[in-house]
């Protein structure tokens, strides 16, 4: 299950930046992350709600920040201001629209997007949820989008259930990911699992 979530939200990320921005992005090796902590300096973050709750945080480099602001707005900001901050958030509401279409069937519900500034803070991923973070490279700079849902009664049945589909559990995961694309045998225990996640997304 969390394959098919990377690709959707990595679709996503990639879909507004290339569609909004005309910016070209690679994606990086994902991992799973322990912290709560942003990754860059400005950060946009939704809340999902309904068949699945969960939290996706799209991060940003300054200079990325401005320049998608300057291109937004015709203008570059000389600092991160109020203009960097609504375009970040706009930036992330659309990710999340595009993500919630690739989910379907799923009936997700999107929060109003909101930015935090500062690499001190911490996002509300949901308690017990891992948290698995894509990095992204563009000529503009870094970002990355991360993603974490909470453990549910209905995904809990699906991971009990041996023939479902997809499952919550670690060892399901990997295998759902590892029967679509054939891991790297050079790649860190560690990540194992996360990277199996998001190589499915088709970097």
């Amino acid at each position: 299950m969390e394959a098919h979530y990377a690709r959707a939200f990595v679709n996503a990320a990639r879909r507004a930046c290339s569609d909004i921005l005309e910016l070209d992005t690679m994606v990086l090796t994902p991992r799973i992350v322990e912290c709560h902590a942003p990754h860059h300096y400005i950060t946009g973050i939704i809340n999902l709600s309904g068949d699945r709750e969960g939290t996706i945080s799209m991060g940003f480099d300054r200079m990325v920040a401005v320049r998608a602001t300057e291109f937004l707005l015709g203008d570059r900001p000389s600092k991160i201001n109020a203009q960097v901050v609504d375009a970040v958030g706009e930036l992330t509401n659309q990710i999340a629209g595009v993500a919630r279409q690739n989910l379907l069937p799923l009936k997700l519900q999107v929060s109003i997007p909101h930015v935090i500034c500062g690499i001190s803070q911490s996002i509300p991923f949901p308690s017990g949820s891992q948290r698995i973070s894509i990095p992204m490279t563009s000529i503009w700079g870094n970002l990355a989008i991360d993603f974490g849902f909470a453990i549910t009664d209905k995904a809990a049945s699906q991971a009990a259930d041996p023939e479902c589909e997809a499952s919550d559990e670690p060892g399901e995961k990997a295998s759902a990911a590892n029967a679509e694309v054939e891991t790297d045998n050079g790649s860190e225990n560690t990540q194992h699992a996360a990277n199996e996640s998001a190589v499915a997304v088709g970097v």
